[in-house]
């Protein structure tokens, strides 16, 4: 038996609202667009699924690997957004952290000289 994650879905009041959230801030593309659905793509496909105790049990949130934080850091500051960060993180990572317009915690990690080198490599495929 194969089985692979399909999605991350978040329930929302205004689809339309996250579309552009997530396109303006993250640079996602659309993929489907519905009026009660929107589909954003990443543009990377590779999604981990984590079970840590360095987040609170009960915690789900969803966390963006990227090679320009500052690039992100700006886009927030340039919409008014606020975030928490950068501040170091697990695997040796710097880390930001905010809310989207329905109040979902992202975070968004960039790799450091400290990251292992697997996590380094990322965006070097």
């Amino acid at each position: 038996m194969r089985i692979r994650i399909q999605e991350i879905e978040f329930g929302v009041n205004e689809p339309s609202e996250s579309e552009e959230f997530y396109k303006s801030v993250l640079g996602f593309e659309l993929s489907v667009s519905q009026n009660e659905l929107k589909v954003l793509k990443p543009g990377v496909n590779e999604l981990d699924l984590n079970f840590s105790l360095h987040v609170p049990q009960g915690t789900v949130f969803i966390s963006f690997l990227c090679d320009d934080l500052e690039e992100i850091m700006s886009r927030l500051i340039n919409k008014n957004i606020p975030f928490d960060g950068p501040k170091k993180s697990h695997l040796g990572m710097k880390t930001i952290s905010f809310r989207d317009p329905s109040g979902y915690l992202v975070k968004i990690n960039i790799p450091t000289d400290e990251s292992p080198q697997w996590l380094r490599a990322t965006f070097q495929k």
